[in-house]
């Protein structure tokens, strides 16, 4: 990651890269036993545990109920700025603030 600098196309690269297997890297895993797809469906456990309910499983939903339960606190906020400035501090001495 540290390599893809301000290149956010290549940092997306090495991202995408990191969690996701292409179709060779799957078929090659399954072939070797190493990759089994099961299904999962967890609604029927949710339907016995809250019946009646409807729980929304959804990314949004999740983000939602998640940031709304959280709110950004001064100490969070502060942590984040002396994080950037640590990593901007560190590209400036490894020279990588210059423009290609």
């Amino acid at each position: 990651m540290w390599e893809a600098g301000g290149d956010q196309r290549r940092l997306e690269a090495l991202t995408r890269a990191a969690k996701f297997l292409t179709p060779e890297q799957e078929e090659a895993l399954t072939a070797l036993g190493l990759l089994l797809r099961l299904p999962f469906d967890p609604r029927p456990a949710l339907d016995r545990i809250y019946p009646g309910e409807r729980i929304d499983l959804t990314l949004a939903a999740f983000d939602a109920h998640a940031l709304g339960e959280r709110p950004i606190r001064w100490s969070d906020r502060l942590r984040d700025r002396l994080r950037a400035w640590r990593r901007m501090r560190v590209e400036r001495a490894h020279g990588q603030d210059q423009p290609p």
